[in-house]
C-alpha cells in the first residue's frame, strides 16, 4: 500500500520536473555488493524542488506508472540506464548504505 502523506511523481513526469529546476536524489538503502559478474544494491531516487514562495524543498518519491509502487534499483546497470534515459552523460551514485548523490540538470 502507497504512503499517501509523501508527496509522489511518477517516471514519466521526471523530464519535466527537471526542466523546471528540479533535481534528483539518490538514496543507496542497502550498500552494494558483488554478485558473479553483477553489482547489486538497493537504490531509491527522489525529485526534489523548492516549495514555491518558500526555502522549503519537497522530496517526491519517484513511482512506476503501474501499481504506483517506488521505483527502485537493484543492480548498477539499472540506475546507470535510468540516468542515460534522463539524458545524462555522468552520473555519480552512492554505494554505501545511508549515503545519497544528487543529479543535477542545466536548466
Amino acid at each position: 500500500m502507497r504512503d499517501e502523506s509523501k508527496p509522489q511523481i511518477l517516471v514519466s513526469q521526471i523530464g519535466d520536473a527537471v526542466r523546471d529546476g528540479a533535481w534528483i536524489e539518490i538514496d543507496c538503502e542497502e550498500t552494494a555488493f558483488r554478485d558473479g559478474n553483477q553489482n547489486r544494491g538497493l537504490w531509491r531516487p527522489f525529485v526534489c524542488d523548492h516549495v514555491r514562495g518558500s526555502d522549503q524543498v519537497e522530496r517526491a518519491v519517484v513511482v512506476a506508472t503501474r501499481g504506483l509502487q517506488p521505483r527502485t534499483f537493484r543492480t548498477v546497470v539499472g540506475l546507470s540506464r535510468f540516468a542515460m534515459d534522463l539524458g545524462m552523460d555522468k552520473c555519480e551514485f552512492p554505494l554505501v548504505e545511508g549515503e545519497i548523490a544528487v543529479w543535477k540538470f542545466d536548466g
